[in-house]
């Protein structure tokens, strides 16, 4: 597990101020390709989530045994990259334990690109309801991007009173492009550059 102090993009940015000045960026996981499901995330390891159930381990995230689940907290931002570029749809399954109605959720979906902020826009919003599993499925156009941004939305405290709590993100999974499959796509965009670059040569 890598701990970093750098900020993950601007709508990261403002749930970070909301959530205090002891925000700590923690990134876990390998992002290596692993079928579509996320294999890496990024979150705020100072936001209130519970401890039960290990709730509180962000690998419960990751891959795509969806009956454990990681809680974002409230008002909370997390990451998810799956080793590869990805191209819609996704999905995304929540896990409430069969009391949706006690501990009502949602979340705001954002796609971009890591290292570009003004990459990232909403593609969608998901409740509980809608996202049990087999989850629920968010589309969008363009790409390939490389990274899911989730926003929790859930109004705080839940209605028995907690503080700690937010989306619980058992799996996510993306339309993804592996690395070989875009091969042959990157060469022959390369070659025809190439072929280009020469024959304005030769025109000179």
């Amino acid at each position: 597990m890598t701990r970093t102090s750098g900020l993950f993009g601007a709508a990261a940015l403002v749930a970070l101020l909301a959530s205090g000045a002891n925000a700590a960026i923690v990134e876990f996981g390998s992002n290596a390709f692993d079928d579509g499901w996320a294999s890496f995330i990024r979150y705020d390891d100072a936001a209130l989530r519970g401890t039960d159930d290990d709730r509180d381990n962000p690998a419960n995230a990751l891959g795509s045994d969806a009956s454990d689940f990681f809680e974002i907290g409230f008002g909370s931002t997390v990451d998810l990259k799956f080793g590869s570029a990805f191209t819609s749809p996704g999905t995304l399954i929540e896990v409430t334990n069969g009391n949706v109605a006690g501990w009502p959720e949602s979340v705001d979906i954002l796609v971009g690109n890591d290292g570009d902020p003004g990459s990232f826009f909403k593609v969608g919003s998901l409740d509980n309801t809608a996202a049990q599993n087999p989850g629920g499925q968010f589309t969008f156009a363009g790409g390939p991007f490389d990274t899911v941004r989730l926003i929790d939305t859930s109004s705080s405290p839940a209605p028995n009173g907690s503080t700690e709590g937010g989306w619980d993100i058992a799996a996510v999974r993306v339309s993804a492009v592996p690395v070989p499959a875009a091969m042959p796509l990157l060469l022959a965009g390369v070659g025809a550059f190439g072929i280009a670059a020469r024959r304005k040569r030769r025109k000179a």
